[in-house]
């Protein structure tokens, strides 16, 4: 059964739902996926926080639509993204990865010269530099790594940050 949420494709499971955790009398849980509490604590939140969880979903889902998308994401799409993204604060898994596959594909772009880096047009707050994008980048895929759900992506994201990390010369 899908949840009643409005934007959200969650399914049901025991009456919560996978992806947004909303569960029995219009209250959120906040353990969704299962995690957290183990099942036991059935912590929720009030209705009211169903339209902030409806308005994260669908800027996680248009986040993902520019990034994903079929053509390459130009400036302004990722200006678009990082405007829509400005208004969430990353607290999840969810979050630190859009937030670090934004700034991936802007580091993309000053490499393949497709944009120029300017100091004066930032990206959430961080300013368009392959320098300052990578800084932020690691960092965004370390805190997403403390959200990971196995210590095999844990590893896996960790090594990607240290691939992104601006290179240093001794």
């Amino acid at each position: 059964m899908k949840c009643r949420l409005e934007h959200c494709e969650g399914i049901l499971k025991d009456g919560i739902c996978q992806l947004c955790g909303l569960g029995p009398e219009g209250k959120q849980s906040l353990y969704p996926y299962g995690g957290g509490g183990g099942g036991e604590k059935q912590a929720a939140l009030p209705a009211d926080d169903q339209s902030s969880t409806a308005k994260r979903l669908a800027v996680t889902a248009s986040m993902k639509l520019i990034l994903d998308g079929e053509t390459p994401a130009c400036k302004a799409d990722l200006l678009t993204a990082a405007a829509k993204f400005e208004s969430m604060v990353p607290d999840d898994f969810v979050s630190w990865r859009l937030q670090a596959d934004l700034l991936f594909t802007a580091i993309r772009q000053l490499e393949t010269r497709q944009m120029e880096p300017d100091e004066t047009v930032t990206l959430i707050g961080i300013p368009l530099t392959e320098h300052n994008l990578r800084h932020a980048c690691e960092k965004a895929l370390r805190n997403c790594a403390h959200f990971a759900p196995a210590y095999e992506d844990r590893v896996a994201l960790i090594d990607e940050a240290n691939r992104v990390r601006q290179r240093t010369w001794f």
